[in-house]
């Protein structure tokens, strides 16, 4: 209890799970549906971003981000990519702000793209901070037009997302020889006025990938210049870099290392199975002092890349296995889950370990989703998993599934979050699972790379009450691709699904 303020290739009922998989009660649906918080689309009489050789698919909402503000909860900030191109990214970040819990959502446009009243042509990869005492910051892969350039961006809101700075520019380089990929920005609980910023960068013509870093002082107004603080071996690349800060103020950057294809996530999905020819790691850096310097990256597990697709198909759900998420709790543990193909027959499972030490040893990664198995490429696939951590130690781990796909057309998917409030949760038992949104047609999404996309991660935030969830559905309103939608748990006396 949070205390502080084949289709279908088996027949569930017949499925034995895998030895070491945890049984999760999955609870009956919740007749109240989930609340959405997209509309269509405000770029819809823009035309001054208009690309030769592109098109873009209006009403598309992907990749959505959720910040709750610590110092008001009833403060709450969704964001999105709206819009999205046919060759990637999107026309600009779309975000629904509320100040009353959810009770009612304003539709906000941060001035990043042309489309917004900023000066870039795309961008991807939203993501949304709030800090301690109530800035919120907005980051994001950006793409300029003349010249064709590729980068990170900052903007803040010092009032909830109702208003936002110009954006700063962090790093941009030429099109041609570099891309920015996959920012993601950590505020310093014990210092408001510091952030941390990471994401890859690829060199093109040496084929070199470059863990990037940058930090604030000042609450966001100027940023060191960006410095590589890793660089893996050839051919290697990191990807869903991500900041956490313990209570004694160290910093970790966890992510995962492969051999990921030129051009992102998008591309090594599609590729996967050519593409995974190395070693995949999860790994761990750490910094005592702030982020001025880093120690060599630590194998957190060696892991093998889940490659979910449509039951039945080789068609790819793309972006859906690539990025970690990771979260530390008020006891100083921190927790990672990912996307593994070992953990279950299906090929596709969420993955959970923990560290009690700062980062130093690790426990044996569990599977958490629930899901009963199935044959590789059947309705037991599990994809794009979030954790958060309240203060407490209460864990939820959100995640899509394909369960409820039979053989009628479509590919029938919903998005569920396990919960967890006891000493085995960070072993991986104990977790209980619940649907937060769906059945919907995952074969209504839009199409990148051949595959739907919804994005390569979902917003997971906690409340004093318990957590939010903002994640993306298809096929749910004629006429639209897909939208974002939010659901909230609360967790007195156990985490139900409100």
């Amino acid at each position: 209890m949070l205390r502080h303020r084949s289709r279908s290739l088996f027949a569930a009922a017949l499925a034995v799970p895998l030895l070491g998989a945890p049984a999760v009660p999955a609870a009956a649906a919740s007749p109240a549906p989930p609340a959405r918080v997209s509309a269509d689309s405000p770029f819809a009489g823009c035309t001054v971003d208009a690309f030769p050789g592109d098109t873009f698919t209006l009403d598309t909402e992907a990749e959505p981000t959720l910040a709750i503000d610590p110092a008001d909860p009833r403060r709450r900030v969704v964001g999105w990519q709206q819009d999205r191109w046919a060759y990637g990214s999107a026309r600009g970040m779309g975000t629904a702000v509320t100040a009353d819990g959810g009770r009612s959502w304003r539709q906000v446009t941060p001035p990043l793209t042309l489309c917004s009243g900023g000066p870039y042509g795309r961008i991807t990869n939203p993501w949304l901070t709030f800090g301690p005492d109530g800035r919120l910051y907005a980051t994001a892969m950006v793409a300029g037009v003349a010249p064709l350039t590729t980068g990170v961006a900052v903007l803040t809101s010092g009032d909830g997302g109702r208003s936002w700075s110009a954006p700063a520019e962090v790093a941009s380089d030429p099109m041609t020889g570099y891309f920015h990929d996959k920012p993601a920005l950590t505020v310093d609980p014990r210092h408001p006025r510091r952030a941390y910023l990471v994401w890859n960068r690829h060199g093109k013509t040496d084929q070199t990938h470059d863990l990037l870093f940058s930090r604030t002082t000042d609450g966001g107004r100027t940023w060191e210049p960006a410095r590589s603080v890793y660089r893996p071996p050839v051919g290697d690349g990191t990807i869903g870099n991500q900041i956490v800060v313990l209570p004694d103020g160290t910093l970790l950057n966890l992510f995962h290392q492969g051999p990921f294809a030129p051009g992102g996530a998008a591309a090594t999905a599609a590729a996967a199975p050519a593409a995974a020819d190395g070693p995949e790691l999860l790994r761990v850096m750490r910094s005592t002092d702030g982020g001025t310097t880093w120690s060599a990256p630590a194998t957190i597990a060696a892991t093998e890349l889940g490659v979910p697709v449509l039951p039945g198909t080789a068609t790819p759900i793309v972006g859906a296995s690539l990025v970690p998420d990771a979260a530390v709790d008020g006891r100083g543990r921190v927790y990672l889950v990912w996307n593994d193909a070992r953990l279950s027959e299906s090929r596709s499972a969420v993955a959970l370990t923990s560290s009690s030490d700062g980062g130093r040893t690790w426990t044996t990664p569990r599977r958490v989703n629930g899901t009963p198995d199935s044959p590789p490429g059947g309705n037991g696939q599990a994809f794009t998993p979030q954790i958060d951590a309240a203060p407490d130690g209460t864990l939820a781990i959100t995640y899509y599934d394909l369960r409820d796909d039979t053989d009628a057309p479509g590919a029938s998917t919903a998005h569920w979050i396990a919960t967890c409030d006891g000493p085995g949760c960070a072993y991986g038992r104990g977790f209980r699972e619940q649907r937060l949104g769906g059945p919907f047609d995952l074969d209504k999404a839009f199409r990148w790379f051949g595959g739907p996309y919804l994005g390569s991660y979902t917003g997971l935030a906690h409340t004093p009450d318990g957590f939010v969830s903002a994640f993306a559905m298809s096929g749910e309103r004629a006429g639209d691709p897909q939208d974002v939608y939010v659901r909230e748990v609360t967790c007195h006396g156990g985490c139900r699904v409100r």
